[in-house]
């Protein structure tokens, strides 16, 4: 039981620092593509 414990919990703190990393990077490309978008139509009304 006791050298199990460690696995078990190292195994998760891995998954569960991927599982992070991921969303940090999905969340920083979705807000990059939000503030493009806002560039863009911004410099179409202004085209406008």
């Amino acid at each position: 039981m006791r050298e199990e414990l460690p696995k078990r919990f190292g195994s998760s703190f891995y998954a569960f620092s991927a599982l992070s990393m991921l969303s940090v990077l999905y969340f920083r490309i979705a807000y990059k593509s939000r503030k493009e978008g806002r560039e863009e139509s911004q410099k179409t009304r202004k085209a406008e």
